[in-house]
């Protein structure tokens, strides 16, 4: 069994309003990012944080369960380990867990389904998005992996548990995964694809 993590708490500075609640297509990046997540994923959880109130109102009809994350200044790692305490409480049956973000708006249904499938019949620990001559999310760890990532500190996310263990690991490309919403103009380049 598997969970879907969509970690959305952080503050979205560089763009000056909430990216989770930005539209594309007719749902917010967040929205897309939950069905997305819900099409291989028995529960998906959401960690928020900055504008958690703002951003949660959009979320009723998503079915998603919402964690909020206090520290979520601290960076990724916080809502990381929020998530795993949560899942090991609440669902200790769960053999993987998938992490995502919400600014990648072109990871859909059909990857990550392909993400799973790889990932899941090679018996890895970890399955990676490689892209851009990088590997990170979507990521699917198994949980062999929840102490690890329990240890995570700061902003760099779980970038360094990949590189470490690159003999337990999967890569699938997908190079659309390197197209994320981090300012004004790449919402707007984003829009104008359409």
């Amino acid at each position: 069994m598997m969970n879907a993590v969509i970690l959305a708490a952080g503050s979205s500075s560089r763009l000056g309003r909430p990216k989770q609640n930005l539209e594309y297509r007719g749902n917010t990046l967040l929205q897309h990012a939950i069905a997305s997540a819900g099409s291989v994923a028995e529960n998906v959880l959401v960690v928020l944080g900055a504008n958690e109130d703002l951003i949660a109102a959009t979320l009723d009809v998503t079915g998603a369960e919402i964690i909020s994350n206090p520290g979520w200044q601290e960076g990724m790692a916080s809502s990381i380990r929020i998530a795993i305490d949560h899942l090991e409480k609440e669902n200790p049956e769960i053999s993987h867990v998938l992490f995502m973000v919400c600014d990648q708006p072109f990871v859909n249904t059909d990857f990550l389904a392909e993400l799973k499938s790889k990932g899941l019949s090679t018996k890895k620990g970890i399955t990676a998005t490689a892209y851009g001559n990088t590997l990170g999310v979507p990521v699917i760890f198994s949980s062999a992996y929840y102490a690890e990532l329990r240890k995570l500190t700061g902003d760099e996310g779980a970038k360094h548990i990949l590189k470490s263990n690159l003999h337990d690991l999967v890569q699938v490309p997908y190079k659309q995964a390197l197209i994320d919403i981090d300012t004004e103009t790449d919402y707007q380049h984003l829009l104008d694809r359409e």
